[in-house]
């Protein structure tokens, strides 16, 4: 016997379900601000900069999208 609540689909946004929002950082790769300035703060924004220059061409050549 179904319990009445399969059919309800889920209307809270990710903000409110405490996900964090990402913002793209290139056409193929995002990651939120915090991870962005972790980052920065570790290996400097040149390399930062770099490496997400590199997992965009990597991920675009290979069919991959952002989730």
């Amino acid at each position: 016997m179904k319990s009445g609540t399969e059919n309800i689909t889920d209307t809270k946004t990710k903000e409110e379900k405490g996900e964090l929002r990402k913002n793209t950082c290139a056409e193929f790769a995002t990651m939120t601000n915090d991870e962005y300035s972790s980052l920065v703060e570790k290996f400097g924004i040149f390399k930062v900069d770099k490496m997400v220059e590199i997992l965009n061409n990597y991920k675009g050549s290979n069919g991959k999208t952002t989730v």
